[in-house]
């Protein structure tokens, strides 16, 4: 809420409360989210139903011929840490940024820190950052990224990071474990239910912690195969097939249906 105006806050606010307290059902996507909602509109349990995200088909590992291509296209590197998704405040991008600025030229070796996704211009900070520490040689922005391109864009990372402190889901990790990436994942919100055992979870508040699980995954290849196969698995248990058949369950029970 911290991130929208008095009057967004005060219209979000009216609309969601005039929503949840006519309705019959009240999906969500995570237990998290969930809980958030039964503790701000004190909702009754039976009236609120998670049914999670899940990635679409074209989310699974990509061939060395599709990430050559991907790889030309976009001029990135060999290796590379992927971020996917917006630069709104909550997605805690300059804390990020200042722990990848914190490792060791040894550490990092030719790896190169990717941004991708739209970059809104209310949200100057990250810009800002990443020139004043002099930083663009080894932080890149890719702000328009083709939906097809995507999937290769997660299989070709060498780690992917997500360090947002609130998520209603969090499908980004989801994509990337889909598409074989090794996860870093904020310990926070709906994140840890997402990826399960099959990421390197860590403090979002604190740079430190960042820091100390790239290097982590950087310096340890097989830690990241493990990831990536239990990455692969996790990402199997969710469905869009299952959240259809969920949803439909409860639209067939509020409209009084056997």
């Amino acid at each position: 809420p911290q991130t929208l105006s008095l009057r967004g806050r005060l219209l979000y606010r009216l609309m969601m409360g005039l929503a949840v307290h006519s309705s019959a059902a009240v999906i969500t996507i995570s237990q998290h989210a969930c809980g958030d909602l039964a503790r701000r509109y004190r909702l009754p349990a039976g009236r609120l139903v998670v049914t999670p995200l899940a990635a679409a088909a074209p989310f699974c590992p990509q061939p060395p011929v599709v990430l050559a291509a991907m790889r030309a296209r976009y001029g990135l590197p060999a290796r590379y840490v992927l971020y996917v998704g917006s630069n709104k405040p909550h997605k805690n991008l300059e804390r990020l940024v200042l722990a990848w600025e914190q490792l060791g030229a040894d550490e990092r070796g030719d790896v190169q820190l990717v941004l991708a996704g739209h970059e809104e211009t209310q949200h100057p900070e990250l810009s800002q950052l990443v020139a004043a520490r002099g930083l663009g040689g080894r932080v890149r922005r890719l702000a328009n990224v083709a939906e097809a391109d995507l999937p290769a864009l997660y299989s070709g990372a060498d780690v992917f990071a997500f360090v947002s402190y609130y998520e209603g889901f969090g499908l980004p990790p989801l994509e990337a474990m889909a598409c074989g990436a090794p996860v870093l994942c904020a310990a926070a919100s709906s994140l840890p239910e997402v990826v399960g055992d099959a990421a390197v979870l860590v403090d979002p508040f604190s740079v430190e912690a960042i820091n100390a699980g790239l290097r982590q995954l950087l310096a340890s290849p097989p830690l990241c195969d493990e990831l990536r196969a239990r990455g692969l698995r996790r990402a199997g248990t969710f469905s869009w097939q299952r959240t259809a058949r969920m949803t439909l369950g409860v639209y067939e029970r509020s409209a009084g249906q056997p």
